[in-house]
């Protein structure tokens, strides 16, 4: 069973967005934009749902360090 009120997205440090999670996807990120590694750097995400049978709203937000070799 999938949350239709589920929303994942990551940003760059510009406030540009890199990644918005679906079903399609199954909200899996693996460190590309557009078939390409993103540059090394810090990332902002926030994640959101209504839980099942409430009104009531969760989001979590945080950053996140991504390195590439590359």
């Amino acid at each position: 069973m999938s949350n239709p009120n589920l929303e994942f997205r990551i940003f760059d440090r510009y406030g540009a967005e890199v990644f918005r999670g679906s079903p399609s996807n199954r909200y899996i990120w693996d460190g590309r934009m557009g078939g390409r590694p993103v540059p090394t750097a810090t990332y902002w995400y926030f994640i959101t749902w209504t839980e099942y049978g409430t009104s009531t709203s969760v989001k979590y937000t945080s950053w996140l360090l991504v390195k590439n070799k590359e």
